[in-house]
């Protein structure tokens, strides 16, 4: 069985939630399976150090790790994000170390969509991902982080990356969940477009020394020592905290914070500075320093009780620690939390997230410390929770029995529908032969070919069309009228269940349409497919560069509404959605397949891109896009919003009766 686990962040190297869960997952895992973790290369040299140290903390030999690059300044080209471009890069050596057979099981990170280019792959059924389940584990994404943070951003890289974190959720073969609310937050944030879970709790690896006993005991009467361990951080809940304790009027109580600060207070100010003008120098609250994680288990020890007051919290290490040191926990009815915190047996639950609620939390607890706390921590019913929550065991025959389900794919139609491609012809002719013989490779059939002279009929025009009869491609001619309306009429004269447009300067892989088709036979909501695209010179020379090529999104994507980010015109289509009306504009002079995908999204129809670059694209100083719509983006950006909004208006009067 072969296992890959995809993370940038990875402990030791890293800190953070994440990190540990992961090396957590490939220590246990190595048990079992041929496990591989592909992590940022930035790393390596703190790998290197360490190992050379002897660090017990590594992961053991049996486990191989491989460094992804992480893209330098400067080195985004054509990727709409960092995030875009890291994914790429994890997918190219995936690709790299298993060659044409994937492994039985690839698990992502949700936070930052790190899975985005490779579930591209497996969505639209890369062969070498035919046998292997490609799943995502939930931690909380950025999204959700900046919601809950107070801050969404809206420049481009945050958009972009909040889209790929929610492609990964909903395309991904499976959901790993960890328990409690955590999967059905996730579906009532992301309105149902998650794909399907599986309840795994994830890994744990302990720090520290546990001690035989119950350890410090609630007694009635004793101040209750009360402990918040995390980073000052707006998700956590902090402030509510703040408010709540400050409103107790009694002074039988301790509350120790612990954790670094955030950006996440009012107006992007540091939040540690806010608590301790809300804390006013009150004697009962302190406000420490982070300190390295080995020292915290003595904090740990030295509480009654882990507060845990987060607005959402997924499934965090710090309250495992408690619970594994038998110190129960007063926490937030949210996500993990609600699974932790077990009434009676781990811990107390407030009735929600505010801080009335904490309020009326640590009044109870206070007035009865030894029943509500005391007896859970003699009984040790904290730590027999986080044994149920840690078993190692459990946890390996789960993914075990994941991976032995296999993946199924749909079987495909026994009759290949006709594809017609749509060639707008206008003064090519030095060019348009080695586009029409693309076509005429490709391994794909049956295919019918139509070249639409667009007004076109020079005498140097007629070797082309000359080439084109003795290759059996059809001719059809119109007065010239743009290139939007010769692909509207060649559409017209299609005959094929699927149309490829296609300009007559570039030229198409031999592999495109199969694997188009392919994708559209088997995922009847696909409104189109298309590819990542290769820009090659006018001599056809391909540009190797970060800017040589176009990596498109989709148009599912809400950016669709600042630039074209579906695809090029060089889609496959399926015709259902042009004989719905959805044409080509016949008066905008650039970018008229942006607005073909916009009002394909505006109506629910969306696309897939093969992160593949099946087509090319030839960049010429004369073509349209470079004299008339790169110059005008903001121009055509507004024909494109005016033309969307224009569709939407009824503007004739209804009739009379």
């Amino acid at each position: 069985m072969q296992i890959a686990l995809v993370s940038r962040e990875f402990y030791p190297y890293a800190g953070g939630g994440i990190a540990p869960i992961v090396a957590a997952a490939a220590r246990f895992l190595s048990e079992i399976a041929e496990v591989t973790v592909f992590t940022s290369a930035d790393h390596r040299e703190e790998h290197a150090r360490l190992r050379a140290q002897g660090d017990p903390r590594l992961v053991p030999d049996n486990v191989e790790l491989v460094w992804v690059q992480e893209p330098q300044p400067g080195e985004l080209g054509a990727y709409l994000s960092f995030m875009h471009h890291y994914s790429a890069r994890v997918h190219q050596a995936l690709r790299a170390h298993y060659g044409s057979r994937g492994p039985d099981l690839i698990e992502f990170c949700d936070y930052l969509g790190e899975g985005f280019v490779t579930v591209q792959a497996k969505h639209t059924l890369a062969g070498w991902l035919e046998r292997t389940l490609v799943c995502v584990r939930l931690h909380t994404t950025a999204e959700m982080v900046s919601v809950l943070d107070g801050y969404v951003g809206s420049d481009l890289d945050t958009v972009a990356t909040y889209e790929a974190e929610r492609y990964v959720l909903r395309h991904a073969d499976r959901v790993l969940w960890s328990g409690g609310d955590v999967y059905d937050s996730y579906l009532r944030f992301y309105r149902g477009a998650v794909a399907p879970g599986e309840c795994i709790p994830d890994a744990f690896l302990p720090e520290g020394t546990v001690e035989p006993g119950p350890g410090l005991v609630a007694h009635d009467g004793d101040p209750l020592r009360l402990l918040y361990l995390g980073r000052m951080e707006r998700r956590k809940g902090v402030q509510n905290l703040l408010r709540a304790v400050t409103a107790l009027g009694r002074d039988d109580w301790s509350l120790t914070l612990l954790g670094g600060d955030t950006t996440s207070g009012p107006g992007g100010i540091a939040l540690r500075a806010q608590l301790e003008l809300m804390a006013a120098q009150d004697p009962r609250i302190n406000l420490s320093e982070p300190v390295p994680r080995h020292e915290v288990e003595q904090y740990v020890k030295r509480s009654h009780a882990l507060v845990v007051p987060s607005l959402w919290e997924c499934w965090p290490n710090t309250a495992r620690e408690a619970l594994m040191h038998n110190r129960p926990l007063i926490a937030t009815p949210v996500g993990g939390l609600t699974a932790m915190a077990r009434p009676g047996r781990s811990g107390v639950l407030a009735a929600d997230a505010s801080a009335p609620a904490l309020l009326d939390a640590f009044e109870r607890v206070l007035d009865a410390r030894e029943r509500e706390l005391g007896t859970m921590i003699v009984d040790e019913g904290p730590r027999a929770v986080f044994r149920e929550l840690t078993d190692r065991d459990a946890l390996v025959e789960r993914y075990r029995k994941l991976v032995g389900g296999g993946v199924r794919r749909p079987r495909p139609r026994a009759t290949k529908p006709l594809v017609t491609v749509v060639i707008p012809y206008f003064r090519l002719e030095a060019l348009v032969e080695e586009t029409l013989r693309t076509v005429l490779a490709q391994t794909y059939a049956p295919i019918e070919t139509l070249l639409v002279v667009d007004g076109s009929l020079r005498e140097q025009d007629a070797p082309a069309f000359e080439l084109a009869e003795r290759l059996g491609i059809g001719i059809v001619t119109q007065v010239n009228s743009g290139l939007g309306a010769a692909r509207n009429f060649g559409v017209e004269q299609a005959r094929g269940v699927y149309v490829l447009p296609l300009d007559a300067d570039d030229y198409i892989d031999p592999t495109f349409v199969e694997r188009c088709v392919d994708v559209l036979e088997r995922d009847p909501s696909l409104a189109y497919v298309t590819t990542w695209v290769q820009y090659m010179k006018p001599d056809g020379t391909p540009l190797v560069n970060e800017d040589g090529g176009y990596m498109p999104f989709g148009n599912w994507s809400t950016m669709i509404d600042r630039n074209n980010v579906a695809g090029t015109c060089t889609s496959l289509f399926r015709r259902s959605v042009f004989d719905a009306g959805h044409d080509y504009s016949n008066d905008l002079t650039s970018f008229e397949d942006w607005l073909h995908y916009a009002h394909l999204h505006d109506a629910g129809l969306h696309g897939a891109v093969i992160p593949e670059r099946l087509f090319h694209y030839r960049v010429r100083d004369d073509s349209m896009m470079r004299s008339i719509g790169a110059p005008s983006m903001e121009r055509i950006a507004g024909e494109v919003d005016a033309r969307r909004r224009e569709r939407e208006m009824r503007w004739t009067a209804a009739p009379v009766r």
